[in-house]
């Protein structure tokens, strides 16, 4: 049995900050649910590699939300390795739309880059031996 083990950790890139006093409060964007049901989301749909021996694997993705909370564009910051790049932009193409992020009372089209990692565990299947 394959045990797998994903972290992830969330980096804010752009900067929503109050420049003024006003009664509309600036706001990240937000996955429905929260991040961490993006992240069950991820982990849900990632095919996790067969490997060898215990393996932890780490990528990075730069991801917009854009003002309709769509996410149109995916960027690998650092590939995981293991042909997973193309897939996990896939799957977060495929995601929900966000609520978008709020400036100056107005939504903005906002980045973030999405650090993952993965622990994966070494397949233990047996090799078996015919006897000839």
């Amino acid at each position: 049995m394959k045990h797998v083990y994903m972290l992830f950790a969330f980096m804010v890139v752009a900067t929503v900050s109050a420049q003024d006093k006003s009664t509309v409060q600036d706001s990240y964007p937000e996955y429905p649910g929260g991040l961490k049901v993006f992240y069950e989301y991820l982990s849900e749909n990632i095919k996790k590699p067969v490997v060898d021996v215990d393996t932890r694997i780490s990528g990075a993705f730069r991801i917009f939300i854009e003002t309709d909370g769509s996410i149109q564009q995916v960027e690998v910051v650092k590939d995981p390795g293991y042909g997973l790049a193309e897939e996990i932009v896939k799957i977060i193409k495929g995601s929900e739309k966000w609520k978008p992020g709020v400036k100056n009372g107005e939504t903005i089209r906002a980045d973030y880059v999405l650090p993952i990692e993965m622990n994966v565990k070494a397949s233990k299947k047996k090799k078996s031996r015919s006897k000839q």
